[in-house]
């Protein structure tokens, strides 16, 4: 607020107070005195209306940028799906209890490519939840023409041999199927390298804008939480050490 527009507020009550003094000399210090309480009276009134206009503008103004963030906010997460799902989410980090239904929900929304590595366990590979997420990515991939990637992380040439079926399943869905042991990755020094510098070995690299990987917990190194990130410097790691692993691994045929 300018100045200038604080004494125009105020004027009002100076004016009547050199109106009374003029034409109503007071006739004692009494009448003198109420004549300025007059004065600063309406002056105050005056000057409570102008800020209590500025407040209402004030709030006015606020509300429309209010209102003006959420539907910027809508529209981008009506663009971006992930960006959604974070936004419903409210966090980065993704409970195990949680991580089903929101990585059903991932996988419909996928949009370009979805690269994954995967350290399966007997249970992984008959849990419903990777069934059903099985077919949402053939049907993306016929539909929408999206490019999905897969890496087995398997323990040995016993665990290929038992894996081997279910990784066909997934290329006859046209994913491009890979895989490779852990005792190729520690026995070659660039994977060995990239493993001791990367928190996860287990991770996806969703639409080449965000990256989904497994926390473990230090003890027990069961998976304690997933976290979902859009960080460059993340999805630049995550992206050149999936490059690496499929450079050393096996492709498998449909």
């Amino acid at each position: 607020m300018s100045w200038l527009t604080k004494c125009l507020e105020l004027s009002p009550g100076l004016i009547v107070s050199l109106i009374l003094y003029k034409f109503w000399p007071p006739a004692d210090n009494t009448e003198a005195l109420l004549n300025v309480l007059i004065g600063l009276t309406l002056s105050t009134i005056t000057s409570t209306i102008g800020d209590s206009s500025r407040a209402k503008k004030q709030t006015a103004t606020s509300q429309q940028l209010t209102q003006a963030l959420l539907r910027t906010v809508s529209l981008d997460g009506a663009s971006s799906p992930i960006l959604r799902l974070f936004l419903r989410s409210g966090v980065a980090y993704l409970s195990v209890d949680r991580f089903p239904s929101v990585y059903i929900e991932l996988m419909w929304n996928i949009q370009t490519s979805y690269d994954t590595t995967i350290v399966i366990n007997e249970q992984d590979t008959s849990a419903g939840y990777n069934q059903q997420a099985l077919e949402i990515q053939r049907a993306k991939i016929f539909s929408s023409g999206v490019r999905i990637r897969r890496i087995f992380v398997c323990r040995d040439e016993k665990d290929i041999t038992r894996l081997m079926p279910f990784m066909k399943i997934h290329a006859q869905a046209n994913i491009d199927v890979r895989y490779i042991t852990k005792q190729k990755i520690k026995g070659t020094t660039v994977l060995k390298n990239w493993v001791s510098s990367t928190p996860s070995l287990d991770f996806s690299i969703i639409d080449d804008k965000y990256t989904l990987t497994t926390v473990l917990n230090n003890r027990s190194l069961k998976i304690e939480k997933f976290r979902l990130s859009s960080e460059d410097s993340e999805l630049k790691r995550y992206k050149e050490f999936y490059a690496a692993l499929a450079s050393q691994s096996v492709k498998v045929s449909a």
